[in-house]
């Protein structure tokens, strides 16, 4: 079993590094921070649609956002925006 699990575990270390590497505290204060402004909004929106998996597990990861300049109501619009999945979006452009 850990023949098959090791290749997702090389991937998934090496975009955790990359991540640690693009991300620093400036970063995250020029996109999310006080003066983000429209584009901060937007970029809450769509990681907010684009997240998956259970909601426990990014308080951790909006906490240190939050500790890094990031602005309550960009967490808010993301926490809010966790409620529009995908497959449904698609679904209803289908359906049109």
């Amino acid at each position: 079993m850990l023949v098959e699990i090791f290749p997702a575990l090389i991937v998934i270390i090496l975009l955790n590094g990359i991540m640690n590497y693009l991300v620093n505290p400036k970063t995250v204060s020029r996109y999310v921070g006080e003066g983000s402004g429209i584009k901060g909004w937007f970029l809450a929106i769509f990681t907010g649609i684009l997240s998956h998996g259970p909601i426990y597990g990014w308080y951790p990861l909006l906490r240190d956002l939050r500790n890094e300049g990031m602005k309550s109501g960009l967490i808010a619009v993301f926490l809010y925006n966790r409620a529009i999945k995908m497959p449904l979006l698609c679904r209803a452009m289908l359906l049109k």
